[in-house]
């Protein structure tokens, strides 16, 4: 009763709930001046300065909390920014409560101090009128609308018990009753509210979703149903079955359609073999496809659900090369283009390991080291460009000078290194 609506319902219409409390300003404000202004006569009819001080105040809540919506609209809280809101809710709340708490407390005024029929009339009248407002207004947000009528009833019921005679007693109890029948009728009303604004949003979630897969989706797409064949695929899927010669898709069997791809060498085996395994089994998994003469690497992705599959294909032919592009980069020097350190110690510690655990006849290999005799000074004398020049024409040279099958890698600064995995002789 007492919680926060933003625990009960979705972030997005609960902002719309505050946001429709935070609506009409100018009307609200209006609506306190009427008040204070019957509240200014009914204190001039019966000369009551206590009139007169209940009217001043509802004309300084009203204020108040219509500075407090300009506010809110100058904030300019997120569609969906829930916190905001619950922030927002609670200055709501405040602002609420004092306006039915001043009209609460003119009742009481009017009826226990000032005792004049034409001010318990006007005073009793306006806040019946300000309750179906409340209610009105208020449907959507429980725990505001369930402390608005208790300030307002309370000084309204305890004025009309203390006034000491059966009838105004009588009038408080069904008083009572009709404030309770006004929010059980406010609960009605935001249930079916919220159970209409939940049912839209659910269809419209699915609509945008299926909308997403089938019309814009940037990857292919197919859906495959509880026997294995393909039941939807996009505009994307197609062309990519076609360039593997499927020339359709619908209704085909994926089984049929890997099978013939595979025997077409369009495919390695082992990948649409992996594929059907994913899908046979109901289990989510990717596979990497390498699609003949340059058409490019595709991810499939496998999602199952109950007995029908998933399957988003997506171009990662860029990715790929992007993950070539700073494998090279890691592995060569990006001076010269040779290999780096790195790269030269894992080439040579493999064909030293194959060598040890070969079993065929022994041969010999021969590792030289080069550098570049008072290097430093020509960095010194010409600069690092001139040097860096010289280093690319040392490793180009070098380069033309050795054998087939020779390694030359740059192991940092003017050096440089070289590896023969067969040697002539020892010499």
């Amino acid at each position: 009763m007492l919680t926060s609506a933003r625990k009960t319902m979705p972030a997005l219409d609960y902002v719309s709930i505050i946001r429709s409390v935070y609506n009409d300003q100018r009307t609200l404000l209006l609506g306190a001046l009427a008040s204070a202004a019957v509240a200014v006569i009914s204190a001039y009819k019966a000369d009551s300065p206590e009139l007169y001080a209940v009217a001043a105040a509802i004309v300084l809540v009203g204020l108040l909390r219509f500075f407090n919506m300009q506010a809110f609209w100058k904030a300019n809280i997120g569609n969906d920014d829930a916190e905001a809101a619950e922030r927002w809710e609670n200055r709501a709340l405040m602002g609420g409560g004092l306006v039915a708490f001043t009209h609460g407390m003119w009742c009481l005024v009017a009826i226990l101090i000032v005792r004049d029929p034409f001010a318990e009339l006007a005073s009793c009248t306006l806040t019946i009128a300000l309750t179906v407002g409340m209610v009105a207004r208020n449907f959507g947000l429980d725990r505001m609308l369930t402390l608005q009528i208790l300030f307002l009833s309370v000084p309204l019921w305890v004025a009309m018990i203390l006034r000491g005679d059966t009838y105004h007693q009588l009038l408080a109890a069904f008083i009572v009753v009709l404030l309770i029948s006004f929010r059980k009728l406010a609960s009605d009303v935001r249930a079916l509210l919220l159970s209409a604004v939940h049912g839209r949003a659910e269809v419209s979630r699915l609509a945008a979703e299926l909308d997403m897969a089938i019309t814009t989706l940037e990857h292919g797409l197919c859906l495959l149903d509880e026997n294995g064949a393909i039941s939807v695929a996009n505009d994307r899927a197609v062309r990519l079955f076609s360039h593997l010669g499927v020339s359709s898709l619908i209704g085909a069997s994926l089984a049929d359609v890997l099978d013939h791809v595979a025997n077409s060498e369009n495919l390695p085996r082992n990948a649409t073999d992996r594929l059907l395994d994913l899908v046979a089994s109901r289990v989510s998994g990717k596979v990497i496809l390498n699609l003949p003469n340059g058409g490019g690497y595709y991810e499939v992705s496998v999602s199952a659900r109950d007995e029908r599959c998933v399957l988003l294909i997506e171009d990662i032919s860029e990715r790929v090369a992007a993950e070539e592009r700073i494998s090279y980069m890691a592995r060569h020097d990006t001076l010269t283009g040779l290999p780096n350190r790195t790269c030269f110690g894992e080439i040579v510690g493999a064909d030293l390991d194959a060598r040890r655990i070969g079993s065929g006849k022994p041969r010999n290999v021969s590792l030289m080291i080069i550098d570049i005799d008072d290097f430093k000074h020509v960095n010194d004398s010409y600069g690092h460009v001139v040097g860096d020049a010289l280093l690319v024409e040392v490793a180009a040279r070098l380069q033309k000078s050795l054998p087939a099958g020779a390694l030359l890698a740059r192991l940092g600064g003017d050096e440089f290194v070289i590896y023969l995995d067969k040697a002539d002789s020892e010499e």
